[in-house]
């Protein structure tokens, strides 16, 4: 399996983010089951994810959807109030935050 990415090379990845959605997975090293394979139960998890539940953190937020035919989830930034690009809280049935520090 490979190695999770380094939080730096992410968020190089994400200040890249002007570049197509489809992308962002390649740029960052991985896709979405992946990412979230590799979470621990410490970087957090959230069942029936919404801005209200996250609204205390501001991180990476990868969301799971199954509904989905061409991807498994997505991966943005979470600012605390909202993703940088999409969140897709009403398709997703869980959520995952990998926690930022500098």
């Amino acid at each position: 399996m490979a190695a999770r990415p380094s939080l730096l090379k992410m968020k190089v990845a994400f200040a890249k983010v002007n570049r197509d959605v489809s992308d962002v997975g390649t740029i960052i090293g991985g896709k979405v089951n992946h990412n979230i394979n590799v979470l621990t139960p410490e970087q957090g998890r959230f069942e029936n994810p919404n801005a209200n539940k996250l609204a205390d953190y501001k991180d990476i937020l990868v969301v799971d959807v199954d509904s989905w035919l061409d991807a498994s989830g997505h991966a943005s930034i979470w600012t605390g109030s909202r993703c940088t690009d999409s969140c897709y809280f009403p398709q997703a049935k869980k959520a995952y935050l990998w926690k930022l520090e500098d």
